[in-house]
């Protein structure tokens, strides 16, 4: 049972980017909902600022996951970003393998680290294989808001409506085995 509040925090997919910018194009674009998840976010990162260690797992083409990082001005509130490239795509998420790499050089175990992903069909079932605790994060405009996970281990400990809810629950979360 997690009782301390200096838990370990990953966030995924914090932002969206047109399509054309996973294709190569230079001329970045934020989506309306990029920004709008970034307004959301903030006030998490400030409330969790100094209270736990941060960090990011992210999945893509190295250029736009830094230049989404960048573009939003995040990359200064994380203690620890994992971004695994195109060369890596066997090892994303469900693979455990983010989450170990994340947990490298530190004095964190899994069992003291939390998740905080939105996709049902791989944020949850990777914590879990990791040892992690997770929390779905399932707004109601959020990309999949409407998908299920496919097995029950695939299911996230907790869910959470929006960032807001997240310090109500913090120490309620066990690690998985």
């Amino acid at each position: 049972m997690f009782c301390q509040p200096l838990l370990d925090f990953l966030f995924d997919q914090i932002a969206h980017f047109d399509e054309r910018a996973a294709a190569g194009e230079r001329g970045f674009k934020l989506t309306l909902t990029s920004l709008s998840q970034r307004e959301q976010l903030l006030p998490a990162l400030e409330e969790l600022h100094g209270k736990a260690r941060l960090g990011l797992i992210t999945e893509g083409p190295r250029a736009v996951q830094d230049a989404k990082l960048d573009a939003l001005g995040l990359r200064s509130w994380f203690d620890k970003i994992v971004v695994l490239g195109e060369e890596e795509r066997e090892d994303w998420k469900p693979s455990r393998l983010p989450f170990d790499r994340w947990l490298q050089g530190g004095e964190i175990r899994p069992e003291t680290a939390v998740y905080l992903g939105d996709n049902p069909a791989k944020d949850f079932l990777a914590a879990r294989r990791a040892g992690w605790a997770s929390i779905r994060v399932r707004r109601s405009d959020g990309l999949h808001r409407q998908e299920e996970p496919l097995s029950p281990e695939a299911r996230p400990d907790r869910e959470i409506p929006d960032l807001q809810s997240l310090t109500s629950i913090l120490g309620t979360l066990e690690a998985h085995p």
